[in-house]
C-alpha cells in the first residue's frame, strides 16, 4: 500500500515539476489546464485516495518553493490560490479514481 502512494506522489511530482517548468519558461498559459488532466490520470491509473495525493502533496513542495524564492506575490494570498487549486485537483482525483474503482475493477484470475 505504502509502494502505490510513493509510486503516485513520483509520478505526479514528476508530471507537476515539469509543467511548471514548462510554465515558468514562457509556454502558454493554458498549460496550466494540464494539472487537471494530469490529476485525473493519476486517479484512473492508481486509484482515488493514492491519485488524490500524487495529485495534492507535490503542490505543496512547490508552494514551498516559491515562497522561498522570495516573490512579490504575498504568502497569504499564494496560500489561497494554493487551497482553491489543492480542492479542485483533490476533487478530479478522487472523482476519476472512484469511477475506476467501481467500474474498472481487476478481474483476480
Amino acid at each position: 500500500m505504502v509502494r502505490l502512494y510513493a509510486l503516485a506522489i513520483a509520478a505526479g511530482t514528476v508530471a507537476e515539476v515539469g509543467l511548471a517548468l514548462a510554465i515558468f519558461n514562457g509556454a502558454g498559459r493554458s498549460l496550466a489546464l494540464l494539472f487537471f488532466v494530469e490529476a485525473v490520470l493519476l486517479g484512473l491509473v492508481f486509484g482515488a485516495q493514492p491519485g488524490m495525493a500524487g495529485a495534492v502533496v507535490p503542490l505543496v513542495g512547490l508552494y514551498v518553493v516559491e515562497i522561498a524564492r522570495g516573490t512579490d506575490e504575498s504568502a497569504v494570498g499564494l496560500l489561497a490560490a494554493l487551497l482553491f487549486v489543492l480542492i479542485v485537483m483533490a476533487f478530479c482525483a478522487g472523482m476519476a479514481g472512484s469511477l475506476r474503482d467501481r467500474y474498472w475493477r481487476r478481474t483476480d484470475v
